[in-house]
């Protein structure tokens, strides 16, 4: 997600199970606040699945950029099979 300008921007990136990852999918909300939709967010990241017994352990990676380079840093992730 981004600013309209695109100069500030979040993303976050997790291998799915096709790619090596645990990830099945991911949900990520910008969630105004009702005082002023300006000021504040909450992004939840939320792994939408079943889990399996026993201890889980899954990797995400959240980036901080302009949108062009939230791209590239997320296609670099995949290029190395970031799971």
């Amino acid at each position: 997600m981004s600013d309209s300008s695109g100069a500030n921007a979040l993303g976050v990136y997790g291998a799915d199970i096709a790619h090596g990852g645990s990830i099945t999918d991911y949900v990520l909300k910008k969630y105004p606040c009702r005082a002023d939709p300006t000021d504040y967010t909450r992004l939840d990241i939320i792994r939408n699945a079943p889990l399996p017994a026993g201890d889980s352990t899954y990797n995400s990676y959240m980036i901080t950029e302009s949108l062009d380079n939230v791209r590239h840093k997320m296609q670099q992730l995949f290029t190395m099979g970031a799971n």
